[in-house]
């Protein structure tokens, strides 16, 4: 059995006059909070750059990219509040400010924040460098000066085993001790590389260190 239902509807009635769904908005869009950037950690960094750096701001979003000076770098959202980038070489020292970008608009150029660019060749970093080669261990067929890389790789493994030798021991680790020196406790010296290291690490009975 089939059934046929037909509706009439007048000219001039209401749902003549009606617009079609599809012109009607469902919601307004809703107002995007502008992303800011707060602080920069750390906030500065070699000239070389591959830094990672943490950019702490407020309504960060997936695709925003940052931009150190002009150069756009790719970036990690972390959350809402943090980014994490790589920072990009530069070939001069100096201060460069930091904003935020999205589809070729820029945000926080009225309050960027700033990444300072330090050069390995600037006179303090340069002495202290000469300082560092002086404590390293120094290796058979080591050249006179060695590149800053290696420098601080030694630096960092010998303050590592420093900090990781075990405190129920006594140890000592100096130079050849001298006549009015005591006796008590234990220690040994050693002196393997070109340029003294003395570093005295001893426990007394009040499991205190002293140097």
């Amino acid at each position: 059995m089939c059934l046929n239902i037909c509706v009439l509807v007048p000219e001039n009635s209401r749902l003549m006059n009606r617009a079609p769904l599809s012109h009607i908005g469902l919601y307004p869009p809703l107002p995007v909070a502008t992303p800011c950037i707060k602080a920069i950690s750390p906030s500065e960094g070699w000239t070389t750059g591959g830094s990672t750096v943490i950019i702490i701001g407020d309504n960060f979003f997936d695709g925003l990219q940052v931009v150190f000076g002009s150069m756009l770098v790719w970036s990690e959202l972390i959350t809402s509040h943090a980014i994490r980038v790589q920072t990009p070489p530069r070939h001069i020292p100096g201060v460069v400010e930091v904003t935020l970008s999205y589809k070729a608009k820029q945000f926080c150029r009225g309050a960027p924040g700033r990444f300072v660019y330090v050069s390995l060749n600037e006179p303090t970093i340069d002495y202290g460098f000469q300082r560092l080669q002086k404590l390293i261990p120094r290796h058979p067929g080591d050249p006179e000066k060695l590149p800053k890389e290696i420098i601080l790789k030694r630096a960092a493994d010998l303050a590592e085993a420093l900090y990781s030798m075990p405190r129920n021991n006594q140890l000592a680790l100096s130079a050849p001790r001298s006549p009015t020196m005591g006796n008590n406790g234990m220690s040994s010296g050693f002196n393997t590389y070109t340029g003294q290291l003395a570093v005295s690490v001893q426990e007394n009975g009040n499991g205190q260190w002293n140097e």
